[in-house]
């Protein structure tokens, strides 16, 4: 079963594999507004970006997307503005339109993580899953404290089947926060892909911990035994 979810709000029906942050908000402001001071035409491009900042916390996502393109006409160079565009497309499902305002944004401010997990996420959305690897490394190299940054890689590493690299990110994920049974289910998996089978029975049982009655923990816990037994006895 894939229980890799969303951690933030879902921009969609297919979006239920991957955990990022908040979602646009006035909690979202990644980096600062331009400053207001250069001139008219930025103090007029901040306007419409904040405009659109309020209107997305109301979940007037039309009429915020209206003001974030009217931030970007004014100021061609206004990262967050293009982050937000990419975060209302998103929330509509636009993928392929999105795609291009993270890109832009990363293009004017490479140092925000928030830029390429959202990246990332919209990449993974259309199957990208080369483009999903750069942008997640990026954002585990900008962020390296951050679980939830080494865990969605590692989903994108277990979807490509290289399942070496995705127990070191979810290993990496279960060390910096081992509270959240979703770290410990999929590095359980890769362990078992890799047939490393009693480190992954150790994970499977940490799964029952947090539940008891989580069957599918149980059902795994019994093969592997099972295939313990099998070999012991071999």
């Amino acid at each position: 079963r894939d229980s890799a979810t969303l951690r933030m709000v879902p921009v969609g029906a297919s979006c239920c594999l991957f955990v990022l942050a908040t979602l646009a908000s006035s909690e979202a402001k990644v980096a600062e507004s331009p400053s207001c001071g250069y001139d008219s035409t930025l103090e007029e491009a901040d306007l419409h970006y904040q405009k659109g900042l309020n209107l997305t916390d109301k979940g007037e996502l039309d009429n915020a997307r209206v003001e974030f393109e009217k931030a970007v006409a004014l100021n061609s160079e206004f990262s967050d503005a293009y982050y937000q565009l990419g975060v209302v497309l998103m929330h509509k499902g636009d993928f392929p339109n999105a795609e291009p305002m993270f890109e832009s944004a990363i293009t004017f401010n490479d140092r925000v993580p928030q830029y390429h997990s959202m990246l990332g996420v919209c990449t993974v959305q259309q199957n990208k899953l080369d483009k999903a690897f750069d942008a997640f490394s990026r954002t585990t190299e900008l962020q390296p404290q951050d679980p939830w940054a080494h865990y969605n890689l590692g989903l994108v590493l277990q979807k490509q089947k290289r399942y070496g690299p995705a127990e070191e990110s979810f290993l990496e994920a279960v060390t910096l926060h081992g509270g959240d049974k979703r770290f410990h289910q999929h590095l359980a998996e890769v362990l078992e892909a890799n047939g490393k089978l009693k480190r992954a029975l150790l994970y499977y049982e940490n799964l029952l911990k947090f539940d008891p009655q989580d069957t599918y923990a149980q059902t795994r816990s019994a093969s592997i035994r099972m295939q313990l037994e099998q070999a012991n006895h071999e």
